[in-house]
């Protein structure tokens, strides 16, 4: 089977080519068409993660464009555009609202598009708070986990929110979220609450006093 393309000279056969190839009229050399073997599927994802748009094209060495709403994309922090063999991969960073809408990815021959669908992100709780039994003048440290990275969380005790102090450190690596209190008296005792988006975990703090003569080692303390 073959397909015909071009102007032919009256009284001439027409040059015939292959599917797939094309007569450029400047040249008058067959050219392969750019033909989207895997098209886009449409994506749902959440705000502030990342997404990956993926084609599939009829050879190597064709080159392609992305648009959303009709409009270019430009490869920049925002947008990364990749290709490796057939492969060609339009990658969206950090997702709000506003990258909700419909992607095209088209060559000179054919096109595909696809939606996007941004959500909020549904943050859980992986690791919850534990509750914390200490001595006075100890220190006392709560870990909580959640399923994504770079939220910003507040730490209260007994409903008054919790700053940095020199007795007091919170830290955030990744997923893990962490409070260290440090020189605890009695009157530290309470409620040590964590809070994030809609989300809210709880646990207490036990701060266990010492009576001197009570028999505890060579020092002679106690529990109380």
């Amino acid at each position: 089977m073959y397909k015909v393309r071009g102007k032919e000279k009256a009284g001439a056969l027409p040059k015939a080519q292959p599917w797939g190839w094309l007569l450029t009229q400047h040249t008058g050399r067959a050219e392969a068409e750019v033909l989207f073997v895997r098209k886009l599927q449409d994506v749902v994802a959440e705000e502030q993660g990342d997404v990956c748009l993926e084609v599939e094209v009829s050879h190597e060495a064709a080159e392609v464009q992305w648009l959303k709403q009709g409009i270019l994309l430009q490869p920049g922090s925002k947008y990364l555009l990749q290709e490796s063999g057939c492969r060609r991969t339009l990658t969206i960073c950090c997702l709000g609202p506003a990258d909700r809408g419909t992607y095209r990815c088209e060559s000179l021959h054919d096109r595909t598009q696809a939606k996007l669908h941004v959500e909020p992100r549904k943050v859980s709780i992986r690791t919850p708070l534990a509750d914390v039994e200490t001595f006075e003048k100890e220190t006392a440290t709560f870990h909580l986990e959640l399923s994504h990275p770079g939220v910003t969380g507040v730490w209260t005790r007994d409903g008054i929110r919790v700053k940095p102090s020199s007795t007091c450190r919170i830290s955030a690596t990744g997923c893990r979220h962490s409070l260290t209190l440090e020189r605890l008296a009695l009157e530290d005792s309470g409620t040590v609450t964590f809070t994030a988006d809609t989300l809210r975990c709880s646990a207490h703090l036990h701060v266990r006093g010492t009576v001197p003569g009570a028999g505890w080692g060579a020092c002679g303390t106690g529990v109380v």
